[in-house]
C-alpha cells in the first residue's frame, strides 16, 4: 500500500511520463474549477492524441479522488512520505468514520457483556443493513416484503422492531417492572442512544445495572429477529410474551458471573428483574412434600414403560456418575420422541465434579439437546432423588455453587410450556446409566450426540 498505484500500472505508464515532464504531479494540477473554487473536472487539455487510450484508463483510476476545492490543495492520505503505516491508516479511518453518533454510542454497541453474534447483529441493525423486506426490495431480491409477525404491513427496520404490534407487546413483557414510558423514538439507532435516559432513576455510571440496562435493546431486539426468521423459514408462530421471555433468560445468562445479589446500588424493581439469577424452585409442577409424594415412581418395569410411554410426551432419562465424589465424571441420557419412534443418546466427559453436579450436568445437557428439536412439553426421569426433590419442592442445596447451577438448569426448563420430574429407581433407569458409563474414558469437554463427536465444555 506504500507504493503509488499509478507507479505499477503498465496501462498508464506513458501518460504517466507525460504528466511528469509537464510537471503535473498533484491531483490539483489536472483539475478544472469553477467560479466558486469548486471542482469541475478533469483538465485533459494538451495531452497528446496518442495517449488518448491511456488517458481514459487515467480518468478511471482517479474515480472519486477529485480533491475538495481550489483553495485546498491535495496531499498524500498516508502523511509527509506517502508511506502507509498503522497509525496514519487509523487516523484517515477516524476521519471518514460515521460521526452521527458519539464515541460512548458505539462502544456501547459492541459492550462485552452481549455474546459477541448479538453485538454484531446489532451493529448491522442500527446501520439499517439487516435483510428485512424493504431492504430485499432495494435490492431487487425476491422475498416476503410484508412483516410476518403482523402481516399488515410491509417489513422496515422500524416497523418490525418499534411500531409492529408484535415487537411493541414484547417490549412490554422485557420491561416489566420497569418504569420506562412509551418510547417516541423513530428508529432503533436513536432509542439505543437515549436509553438510559428514559429510565426514571439515574443509573450510576460503570454499575453492574448500567451494564445490564444497555444491553435490554439488543437482546430484545435479537429475540424479535429470531422469531421472525423462525416463522418465515421453519412455520413457528411464537407469542411475544415468549420472546420477551428468551430475550431476558439469554440475557441473565450472559450476566450471570457478573451478578451479585447484594450489591447495594440495585433498586427494588432492578432487583425484582434479576430475580431468575437467584435459584427459584420451578413453579409449573409443585407437589407437597408426603411420604410417598407424586414425583417418587415406584412400579415394575414392566408397568412403569407402559406407564410413561401413555403419555405422548417427549421423554428423558438421565444420570451421572462421579468416581471419587469428587472425581473422574461423566453424565448420559435418552431421550424419546413423544411417538416412541426415534431416540437420541448422549454422553458428556465433565472432569472433576461432584455426583450432584453431574446428575444437574446430565439434565442440563438433556434440556438443550430437545430445546433444539423445538420441543415444548417433556417429562424426566432421573435415579437423584435429592435432584428431583430440588426440581419439585421449594428446596435449595446447602452449597451455593450447586445452587448456581440449579439456577442455570431452572432457567433453561423454564423456556419450555409443560414439564414434569419424577424419581425412578437405578433399574428403571438403564439405558442412561448406560450412556453415563461411555462416557467414563472421556476427557472435559468432550461430547456425544448420537455418537457423533461434538466439544463443550460444561
Amino acid at each position: 500500500m506504500g507504493n503509488d498505484p499509478l507507479e505499477e500500472n503498465e496501462n498508464i505508464m506513458d501518460i504517466r511520463e507525460w504528466l511528469l515532464q509537464a510537471g503535473k504531479t498533484r491531483l490539483y494540477d489536472i483539475s478544472n474549477w469553477d467560479s466558486r473554487g469548486e471542482w469541475a473536472g478533469w483538465d485533459t487539455n494538451g495531452i497528446p492524441d496518442g495517449l488518448t487510450h491511456q488517458k481514459n484508463h487515467l480518468i478511471d483510476f482517479l474515480e472519486g479522488s477529485s480533491p475538495e476545492h481550489r483553495h485546498i490543495r491535495d496531499s498524500w492520505a498516508w502523511g509527509t512520505t506517502g508511506t502507509y503505516t498503522t497509525a496514519a491508516g487509523y487516523k484517515a479511518l477516524q476521519s471518514t468514520r460515521n460521526n452521527s453518533h458519539a464515541p460512548t454510542f458505539w462502544k456501547a454497541v459492541w459492550d462485552n457483556l452481549a455474546l459477541p453474534k448479538v453485538n454484531f447483529f446489532f451493529w448491522t441493525l442500527v446501520h439499517n443493513k439487516l435483510l428485512t423486506g424493504n431492504n430485499l426490495e432495494k435490492r431487487n431480491i425476491a422475498g416476503p416484503h410484508r412483516c410476518e409477525l403482523c402481516r399488515s404491513h410491509s417489513e422496515t427496520t422500524q416497523h418490525l422492531f418499534l411500531e409492529c404490534k408484535f415487537a411493541k407487546e414484547t417490549w412490554e413483557h422485557a420491561l416489566l417492572d420497569l418504569q420506562i414510558p412509551t418510547f417516541p423514538q423513530s428508529t432503533v439507532a436513536e432509542l439505543f442512544d437515549s436509553w438510559n435516559n428514559i429510565y426514571a432513576h439515574s443509573i450510576p455510571y460503570k454499575s453492574f445495572w448500567k451494564k445490564i440496562s444497555t444491553a435490554i435493546p439488543k437482546f430484545v431486539c435479537w429475540q424479535i429477529w429470531l422469531a421472525r426468521n423462525d416463522q418465515i423459514f421453519n412455520g413457528n408462530r411464537n407469542t411475544p410474551l415468549k420472546v420477551a421471555a428468551k430475550a431476558k433468560a439469554l440475557l441473565l445468562e450472559a450476566a450471570q458471573q457478573q451478578y451479585h445479589k447484594e450489591d447495594p446500588q440495585l433498586l427494588p424493581e432492578e432487583r425484582r428483574w434479576l430475580c431468575p439469577l437467584e435459584p427459584s424452585p420451578c413453579k409449573i409442577h409443585l407437589v407437597p412434600q408426603t411420604a410417598n409424594p407424586k414425583w417418587r415412581i415406584r412400579e415394575t418395569e414392566e408397568r412403569f414403560t407402559k406407564w410413561w410411554k401413555s403419555k405422548n410426551l417427549t421423554t428423558i432419562f438421565f444420570d451421572g456418575a462421579s468416581k471419587g465424589n469428587p472425581g473422574n465424571a461423566r453424565a448420559g441420557g435418552v431421550i424419546y420422541s413423544p411417538d416412541d419412534i426415534s431416540r437420541d443418546t448422549f454422553y458428556w466427559g465433565l472432569g472433576q465434579k461432584s455426583n450432584n453436579q453431574v446428575e444437574i450436568y446430565g439434565l442440563l445437557k438433556a434440556c438443550l439437546i430437545t430445546r433444539e428439536k423445538g420441543v415444548k412439553e417433556f417429562q424426566a426421569f432421573g435415579d437423584s432423588e435429592i435432584l428431583i426433590k430440588k426440581l419439585n419442592v421449594e428446596d435449595l442445596f446447602n452449597n451455593a455453587s450447586l445452587n448456581k447451577l440449579l439456577g442455570r438448569l431452572k432457567r433453561i426448563i423454564q423456556e419450555f410450556i409443560s414439564f414434569k420430574f419424577y424419581h425412578i429407581l437405578r433399574n428403571l433407569n438403564g439405558e442412561a446409566d448406560q450412556m453415563a458409563n461411555k462416557g467414563c474414558p472421556l476427557l472435559k469437554g468432550q461430547l456425544f450426540i448420537n455418537d457423533e463427536n461434538f466439544h463443550h465444555l460444561p
